[in-house]
C-alpha cells in the first residue's frame, strides 16, 4: 500500500459519517484500502451482537455488487458452517492469523469455503481475529463476544504484497475500535426492540426516553388474555408454563407485529398492543388489527392441534378490540420508566376483554371500533349493551365469527 496509507485509512474509519450504520463499517474501510491500492476482490466481517434469537449480522463486500448484510441467528455458533471455518479458528481456536493462497491443490485448502472463493477467482485469503472485548458491556467470557473477525480476499495474480499484510495488521486495532462500536450500537437497538417494540425503541433511541415525553395518539387498541392460565398455572410446573405461555405468545404477538402492530406489554398471559392510525386512516388500522385477528386463529388452532397429539389441554384466549386516543409514551419513576399507552380507551378494552368468558366469545368489537372500521353488519354477531366496571354507560358489543375476517 501508499506511504502514509496507515493514517489515512484511520482518518476515514474515524468519520462519524456512516456510524450506526451496519454496513457502513465495512463499506468506509473498504473503500479506503481500495484508494490505497490495496487489490480487494472480496472482504467481509461480522458485528456480533446479544439478542434473543440472532447473534448478529454478516457483512460480506465482493467488487462490483453492494455490501450484503445476512442476520445470523444465535445457533450459528453451533452450525459446521462456522464451526469448520477460518472465522473459528482465529475467534475461539487461537490462531493469530489465517493467510492461505488459494491457486493451489484444492486438496490442500484448509476450510471448504475456500473452494467456493477459489471458484469466483480468488487467489490469496486473509483473515484476522478482530478484539472487541473494550466495545462491548456484555459479560465477553466467551471468545465469541470478545472477539470478531475479518476477512479480505484478492484475485490478482501476485496475491497481497507483505507490505499489504504488514499494513493491515497495524490497522487492526482501530478496525477492532469501530466494529465493537457499532456492535454495542447494534446490541442496543435489538435488544431495545426485543423488550420494547421497534416502534418505541426508535422514538426512545431518537430521544424520547424521559419522563412528560408523552404523546396523544390515535390508535386501537388490542388486549387479549389466555383463558385457563390460572388453572394451568396451579398444576404444572413453573418450566412447563412458560413454554406454554411462550408458544402462545408467539401465536399472538407474530401477528399483531407482522400485520403493523405495536405489542407494547406482555402482562402475565395477557397482551396489550395498539395499532397506530396512520395516513391510510382509522378504518386500515382496524383493518390491520382484524387481519391479526384471522392469523391469531389459525395460529391458535394450530398450535392447539399439537397439543391434541400429545394429549394436552386447548388453550383459549380472549381479544378486545377498541378505538379512540390515547398517550403514547413515558410513565413511571424518576430511575424506571415504562413506554406504554394508558388512558380510558386502554381501560375499556381491558374492560371488554373480560366479558369474552361471560359471553362465551373469542373476539369482541366496541361499538366504536365497529363504526369506523366498515365493516359489514353481516359480519358481526351483536351481542348488546353491557355496563362494564369503571365504565360509566353501558357500552354496544359485537363478536366476531370464525369464518369472518379479512
Amino acid at each position: 500500500m501508499h506511504a502514509g496509507a496507515h493514517e489515512r485509512v484511520a482518518a476515514a474509519l474515524c468519520d462519524g459519517r456512516t456510524e450506526g450504520q451496519a454496513t457502513g463499517v465495512l463499506q468506509t474501510l473498504v473503500d479506503a484500502l481500495l484508494a490505497e491500492g490495496l487489490p480487494l476482490s472480496r472482504a467481509s466481517t461480522a458485528l456480533h451482537a446479544l439478542g434473543p434469537e440472532w447473534a448478529g449480522v454478516h457483512l460480506i463486500w465482493v467488487r462490483g455488487k453492494p455490501i450484503q448484510a445476512i442476520p445470523r441467528e444465535a445457533t450459528i455458533r453451533n452450525q459446521q458452517v462456522y464451526l469448520g471455518s477460518a472465522p473459528h479458528a482465529v475467534i475461539e481456536l487461537g490462531v493469530p492469523e489465517v493467510h492461505v493462497r488459494l491457486d493451489g491443490p484444492r486438496a490442500e485448502l484448509p476450510y471448504k469455503f475456500l473452494d467456493e472463493m477459489a471458484d469466483a477467482g480468488a487467489v490469496d485469503y486473509l483473515c484476522f481475529p478482530l478484539d472487541v472485548r473494550q466495545g462491548l458491556s456484555a459479560d465477553t467470557e466467551h471468545a465469541y463476544w470478545g472477539r470478531q473477525w475479518i476477512s479480505f480476499a484478492t484475485d490478482e495474480a501476485r496475491g497481497f504484497a507483505d507490505e499489504d499484510v504488514v499494513a493491515l495488521r497495524a490497522l487492526l486495532p482501530l478496525i477492532s475500535l469501530r466494529c465493537a462500536l457499532e456492535a454495542s450500537k447494534l446490541t442496543a437497538r435489538a435488544l431495545l426492540a426485543s423488550y420494547l417494540g421497534g416502534n418505541a425503541s426508535r422514538r426512545i433511541l431518537a430521544g424520547a426516553f424521559r419522563r412528560g415525553t408523552a404523546e396523544t395518539l390515535h390508535a386501537v387498541v388490542w388486549y387479549c388474555d389466555m383463558q385457563g392460565f390460572t388453572t394451568l398455572s396451579d398444576v404444572r410446573p413453573a418450566r412447563e408454563v412458560v413454554e406454554v405461555l411462550d408458544a402462545y405468545f408467539d401465536a399472538v404477538a407474530s401477528p399483531v407485529d407482522q400485520r403493523g402492530g405495536e405489542v407494547l406489554k406482555f402482562i402475565g398471559d395477557a397482551i396489550l398492543a395498539i395499532f397506530p392510525v396512520d395516513a391510510g386512516g382509522v378504518a386500515a388500522a382496524c383493518a390491520r388489527a382484524l387481519a391479526a385477528v384471522a392469523d391469531v386463529r389459525a395460529n391458535l388452532a394450530r398450535l392447539n392441534r399439537e397439543r391434541a397429539g400429545r394429549g394436552e389441554a386447548a388453550l383459549g384466549l380472549g381479544i378486545a378490540l377498541h378505538q379512540g386516543e390515547v398517550s403514547y409514551g413515558n410513565i413511571g419513576a424518576q430511575n424506571r420508566l415504562d413506554f406504554t399507552v394508558i388512558g380510558a380507551v386502554v381501560n375499556e378494552a381491558c374492560r371488554v376483554e373480560a366479558m369474552t368468558r361471560t359471553l362465551g366469545v373469542d373476539v369482541l368489537l366496541t361499538e366504536s371500533f365497529v363504526r369506523v372500521s366498515g365493516l359489514p353488519a353481516d359480519a358481526l354477531v351483536a351481542l348488546g349493551a353491557h355496563r362494564l366496571k369503571g365504565v360509566a354507560g353501558a357500552v354496544e358489543l359485537f363478536g366476531l365469527p370464525v369464518a369472518a375476517g379479512p
